[in-house]
């Protein structure tokens, strides 16, 4: 109930800025990517969502750049100009790292290379590089699409997402030592880049 109402409140404010006019899909991510404690839990939340209009954006990659967030103000604080650059290009380069090790860990899995959606936040960090690292990433090779058509893949309509398991593959994912090694890769990119 807590978190209709923070649901409903939200919506009333993106309503007065007209973020829903002319036809805008109402689109919908979980904080966290958490989608509820449980199977009863998350499918209570989805059709409160679909009553109210909303339609769930799924991820499938995770930016993680609010992990950059904190390094970055310090070292503006501290007025270390070397220091932020040093922590931009770190986020870029595991960035990078993350979209093409998810792209092959993808391909393997399902044999086929699903429509992802990645998960950015307003924050510091990607706005300096966002444009940069869309720019490099069509360079080699990536194809943007729009996000109603990257959750229209079947990748997207058989995500269960939970936050434990940081909802970045299908249940339909049958060979789950695969996966906890893939998480224990990507988390363990994400550790080393302090």
């Amino acid at each position: 109930a807590e978190s209709l109402d923070a649901v409903d409140r939200c919506g009333r404010y993106l309503e007065q800025l007209d973020a829903f006019s002319e036809g805008r899909v109402r689109w919908f991510r979980f904080p966290h990517l958490d989608r509820g404690a449980d199977p009863n839990a998350r499918a209570v939340l989805a059709a409160e969502l679909r009553d109210r209009g909303y339609r769930v954006a799924g991820c499938s990659l995770d930016s993680f750049d609010y992990a950059y967030e904190g390094p970055l103000a310090m070292a503006a604080l501290c007025a270390e100009p070397e220091r932020e650059r040093q922590v931009l290009e770190r986020y870029a380069q595991t960035s990078t790292k993350i979209l093409r090790f998810h792209l092959a860990a993808s391909r393997k899995l399902l044999e086929r290379d699903p429509a992802h959606s990645l998960l950015f936040h307003f924050g510091a960090a990607t706005s300096h590089k966002l444009g940069n690292l869309l720019r490099e990433w069509g360079a080699r090779g990536a194809r943007f699409c729009s996000l109603e058509e990257a959750v229209d893949d079947p990748l997207h309509r058989e995500f269960d997402a939970d936050y434990q398991r940081q909802g970045l593959f299908s249940p339909q994912t049958t060979d789950r030592r695969i996966v906890s090694r893939l998480r224990r890769r990507f988390f363990g990119t994400l550790q080393s880049s302090s």
